[in-house]
């Protein structure tokens, strides 16, 4: 039998999660900059150190508040824009649709816009959205 997962707690909030925790300032900077302008529960304990998508999909099945979640990984603290993975964690259900683990990068100042969007819109945003990433593979706003 395998060992359980990471738990995800329930909130209100997209969730923020860090999976690499070896550089604490950039987590920060990746922090200050989404709340400047929105809001989100950040997760930043042991037991998601080096966790993968795959994992945090898995754990997420049990909540499905939001439609996606957010991670701080290795890649957001080693790059110098900090992009964050945006994560869609539902089954999609007709041709078009997102697929679960469909994810793309955003810089962290765009993060509040594309919550909002995602919020509001579900699925539809999250396509245009996907479609507006750079050629860097990242959504700049």
């Amino acid at each position: 039998m395998a060992p359980p997962g990471p738990t995800l707690p329930r909130t209100t909030d997209p969730l923020l999660i860090c999976t690499d925790a070896s550089a604490p300032p950039k987590w920060d900077t990746i922090l200050t900059r989404i709340r400047a302008r929105g809001e989100v529960y950040p997760l930043k304990s042991p037991e998601f150190e080096g966790v993968t998508k795959e994992t945090l999909l898995a754990a997420n099945k049990k909540y499905k508040k939001h439609s996606y979640f957010i991670v701080a990984d290795e890649e957001s603290m080693t790059t110098t824009d900090r992009a964050v993975l945006v994560v869609w964690s539902v089954k999609g259900g007709k041709p078009g649709d997102p697929e679960r683990g469909d994810s793309f990068r955003v810089i962290p100042t765009a993060v509040p816009a594309v919550e909002k969007k995602l919020e509001e819109e579900g699925k539809k945003a999250w396509i245009a959205l996907a479609e507006g990433v750079g050629g860097d593979g990242i959504y700049r706003g």
